[in-house]
């Protein structure tokens, strides 16, 4: 999956930082912070790990208030339903 550099979610346009982040306290793998619109994604995971990650960090940026389990239940189960079906969102090309 190529995760852009940043990406608009509702009005907030959040940066997306890539690197080794899943050392520091309370991050696996990922974080948002919404002091800085700053979204941290870890880019030393296996690739659906780390789209899983991303569609995580995404959904607590739809909704400040889910707790992370939510978010990881949510995540992971978009993740299986839209790999397991090759879901592609994209308009066909004419």
């Amino acid at each position: 999956m190529k995760i852009p550099k940043q990406i608009k979610i509702g009005a907030n346009l959040f940066k997306i930082l890539r690197g080794s982040f899943r050392h520091e306290e309370d991050m696996d793998g990922g974080s948002l912070e919404w002091e800085t619109n700053t979204m941290f994604v870890a880019s030393d995971m296996p690739e659906d790990r780390e789209a899983t990650c991303f569609l995580h960090e995404i959904l607590h940026g739809l909704n400040i208030y889910l707790t992370e389990e939510q978010a990881t239940y949510l995540s992971e189960g978009l993740m299986q339903i839209i790999r397991d079906n090759n879901l592609d969102f994209r308009k066909p090309k004419v």
